[in-house]
């Protein structure tokens, strides 16, 4: 009866396709009922066994088919590197064979997901090149955009993002596409460009995901372009969502856009201090930048608070050192000597822990020392100004009388 089991039960058929085998296995129609005995197994859920019928055909002219369905099996596992041998022996051994554009795609793709990059990216460009009108074809040009990013073609990237938002219509409305284009330019350093097609982003209906990339992507290209009246405002919308993500570089890009001014500044630092009560974070460096903004911004008290928060935070860092000494020179201008005075004094002792080690703090301790010392002495203090200037190493205070 040949090979025609179809009216057979799936056990039936399997049993009488293995028999055959174990009694002809030199008949010339055996590779076929390999094949057959490889669809029985995976039909009856029995992987491993498909797998050995299906590699058991190494020539002949079953042999591509054998391939396409290990192809199959390795994928639907997540074994995207064997899937990806496999449908490489395909198209070298099956050069007219129907299914050849399906599998050109598959192997791009398996490759792709298997991290091989560098072979992915050429398999993805060869296939679009081969077919350019195939219905996958856009979706794998626009892989093709994030795995010349992933390799750092940004130029390319750049060329191929661009024309699927001017060939496509259904490309313009897409976030991710968006997003590709502004990576692509951010890797070429056009940080005001890329800034723009990420604000961009935020005006379509993306995905949160989405728009939050497009949120940190535009507060990094407006910071990177020097913009920093637009970093703030990117952001202060950061913070707004996450104060432990912006809020730092937003008090920074205030400072930098000089923003600590007039109403407009003192309510975006309203804004910094409601998020720190909430318990948000900054680091010793970042509250002496915020209390330099706030004094700008007339808000003496909050100015000190922030100050004595880096100082204790701090004590013998720079920047504790540099905040106890921004402290006491608030507190001289404010006509409180002694507050003053105690500020300089902390400022003095921490610094000597440095001992003239960094430039920096020595310049800290070396003010800290002459204030206190001017201070002390127009208290009628003569021995606590002449201890100030004792204690500090001479040579930090050499040349200045």
């Amino acid at each position: 009866r040949g090979l025609g089991l179809g009216q057979l039960c799936l056990p039936q058929a399997l049993g009488a396709f293995q028999e055959f085998l174990l009694r002809h296995p030199q008949d010339p129609r055996a590779p076929e009922a390999r094949l057959r005995v490889g669809e029985l197994l995976e039909k009856r859920g029995d992987r491993a066994g498909a797998i050995q019928a299906y590699a058991a055909l190494r020539e002949g002219p079953h042999r591509p088919e054998a391939l396409r369905r290990l192809a199959g099996l390795h994928a639907g596992a997540g074994e995207w590197l064997g899937a990806a041998k496999a449908l490489e022996e395909f198209l070298r051994l099956a050069p007219g064979h129907p299914g050849r554009e399906e599998a050109r795609f598959d192997h791009a793709l398996a490759l792709d997901r298997a991290s091989r990059l560098e072979e992915a990216e050429a398999a993805y460009r060869e296939v679009i090149r081969g077919y350019p009108r195939g219905p996958r074809a856009l979706e794998f040009r626009r892989r093709h955009g994030f795995l010349l990013l992933g390799l750092e073609k940004h130029a390319e990237a750049e060329r191929l993002f661009e024309a699927l938002l001017q060939e496509a219509p259904s490309e313009r409305h897409r976030a991710d596409v968006r997003l590709g284009l502004a990576a692509s330019l951010m890797g070429q350093k056009h940080y005001p460009r890329a800034a723009g097609v990420f604000e961009g982003v935020l005006r379509l209906s993306a995905a949160p995901a989405e728009r939050r990339s497009a949120e940190r992507g535009a507060a990094a290209a407006w910071w990177e372009a020097g913009d920093y009246a637009r970093a703030a405002q990117a952001y202060r919308r950061l913070a707004a969502a996450s104060a432990e993500e912006g809020l730092a570089r937003y008090v920074v890009s205030l400072e930098r856009a000089d923003r600590c001014g007039g109403e407009e500044g003192r309510e975006a630092l309203r804004f910094i201090l409601g998020a720190l009560a909430g318990g948000a974070a900054l680091s010793p460096g970042e509250r002496l930048r915020l209390g330099g903004c706030l004094e700008r911004a007339g808000m003496d008290a909050e100015a000190l608070a922030q100050w004595e928060a880096a100082a204790k935070a701090a004590p013998a860092a720079g920047e504790g050192v540099w905040a106890a000494l921004r402290q006491g020179a608030l507190l001289e201008r404010r006509g409180q000597g002694k507050e003053a005075m105690a500020r300089y004094a902390r400022a003095a002792e921490a610094a000597l822990a440095f001992k003239g080690e960094k430039p920096q703090v020595a310049d800290a301790l070396q003010q800290a020392a002459l204030r206190g010392a001017v201070l002390h002495f127009g208290e009628g203090d003569c021995p606590g100004a002449l201890r100030l200037l004792k204690d500090p190493p001479l040579v930090l205070i050499e040349g200045e009388g």
